[in-house]
């Protein structure tokens, strides 16, 4: 049982807590089990609904083992299910069944905007404000082949890596893919050209940098914010003129002007750089100076250029100020604690052993259910309890609660006075408490 709004009158009201399978309505899984060969028989006990159902109940409980799995089917079902029917099932046609769920998920927008997002008039001009970052997490070692990862003294590590897209007005996921450590971000930079449109923004950190992808985006119509690397050649614009960066900025408080970058390509941007504090700058020389990576030899020009936060964009002034370019990029830490999310209190990484298929099946079916939560439970909720009490929620702290009182949102899905009971611990406990620092709510209402 999770949370949904009615469909029967504006979405205002609520209807607290209902039948898990009422999220999947406009979703064939029936057809998708077919289309796959997950079903090729009418089923006597392990139903795809079922089996959906026991992966779900063994992410929230975080008991992995097939027999857990097992269990929850069964009571699903109705039927008493054998741990090793269980693993016969999960098999490439289940991954496929499960990666078709997925896309269908991503592929239904509600249209409802984060409160917060509809009170911000730093991002009027866009239809959506795209995020994409990625996060790994290490497999047992006998899946190297499959998920290869990085290589060290002892040999080479199993690692996976998941790629996310999400649209922050909407705290909608766009985009997964699941892949290994060796495939890095900037061989992603271009995928965000197949899920991107005219009138949409992109955020992306210093990983997905790549000048060629920067040149499809703004020439695609759409809008992009990024951090330079120091090292990119700039020229005026339409000049062969090189700008020597530490002396222009050694010469003004701050710094806003069209260029070109790329010794090659002459990307078309506006380059906007203000000063960072004392404190901030101390923290980048600290970590400059004592790298991860003992190889890495810092020039003193680089070490210089750490006093300054350096953006290319290719949004207009008129849209956008100095000042409001350079705020914007706060509002991309939001996927890092999305993600964060998955792993503290969903523990996506938590993997279970087995072979490649069955790592797959998990994370597939975690990934489902961390979808159903981000769009359906959480900005629900951060709407309503916004509307009736004027407070933010926490996600980390609802994602909690889900995790901890998980029973609660599996049992008695048709009783009334438990449902309203939830919901009132969940407005209550899951609220952000207050503090001097800001929310994410409150710093995304506060950009101007």
């Amino acid at each position: 049982m999770l949370i949904r709004t009615s469909s029967e009158e504006t979405g205002k009201s609520l209807i607290p807590f209902d039948d898990l399978s009422l999220f999947f309505e406009a979703i064939p899984i029936e057809a998708f089990a077919i289309e796959s060969q997950f079903i090729k028989r009418q089923p006597k006990k392990i139903t795809p609904r079922g089996l959906l159902f026991g992966f779900f109940q063994s992410i929230v409980s975080q008991e992995r083992a097939l027999r857990n799995v097992a269990i929850s089917t069964g009571l699903y079902s109705g039927c008493t299910i054998s741990k090793q029917a269980i693993d016969y099932r999960i098999n490439d046609d289940f991954v496929t069944f499960l990666e078709r769920i997925l896309a269908a998920l991503l592929m239904q927008h509600s249209g409802i905007k984060a409160e917060w997002a509809e009170t911000s008039e730093l991002f009027r001009a866009f239809n959506r404000v795209l995020v994409q970052d990625s996060t790994t997490f290490p497999l047992h070692p006998e899946l190297v082949s499959a998920f290869p990862g990085p290589t060290n003294q002892h040999g080479q590590s199993a690692t996976a890596k998941i790629q996310v897209v999400i649209d922050l007005l909407r705290e909608q996921f766009c985009y997964f893919e699941l892949g290994a450590f060796t495939e890095n971000d900037q061989s992603k930079a271009f995928d965000i050209l197949e899920i991107a449109q005219p009138g949409d923004l992109v955020i992306r950190d210093l990983g997905y940098f790549v000048l060629a992808a920067l040149q499809q985006i703004s020439e695609q119509g759409i809008f992009f914010l990024s951090r330079l690397r120091p090292e990119v050649v700039i020229f005026e614009h339409g000049s062969d003129m090189r700008i020597d960066l530490l002396k222009a900025l050694t010469e003004r408080s701050y710094l806003d002007i069209d260029v070109d970058i790329g010794a090659a390509e002459r990307v078309p941007v506006r380059l906007v750089a203000q000063p960072v504090s004392e404190e901030v700058f101390a923290e980048r020389l600290e970590k400059a100076k004592n790298p991860k990576d003992r190889r890495l030899h810092h020039s003193e020009e680089y070490l210089a250029l750490l006093a300054w936060d350096l953006f290319v964009t290719n949004v207009p002034r008129q849209i956008w100020t100095t000042q409001q370019t350079c705020q914007v990029n706060q509002v991309r830490w939001r996927v890092e604690i999305v993600i964060k999310t998955w792993k503290s209190h969903f523990n996506i990484d938590a993997v279970p052993r087995g072979d490649a298929t069955r790592v797959r099946a998990h994370i597939y079916a975690a990934l489902i259910f961390v979808t159903i939560f981000q769009t359906n439970i959480y900005l629900f909720l951060a709407n309503l309890v916004r509307q009736k009490e004027q407070m933010d929620i926490s996600i980390l702290k609802l994602a909690q609660f889900v995790r901890e009182y998980a029973f609660l949102l599996f049992i008695m899905p048709h009783n009334k006075q438990l449902q309203e009971t939830i919901v009132q611990q969940v407005l209550y406990h899951c609220k952000y408490e207050r503090r001097k620092r800001l929310s994410y709510p409150q710093k995304f209402r506060a950009l101007f």
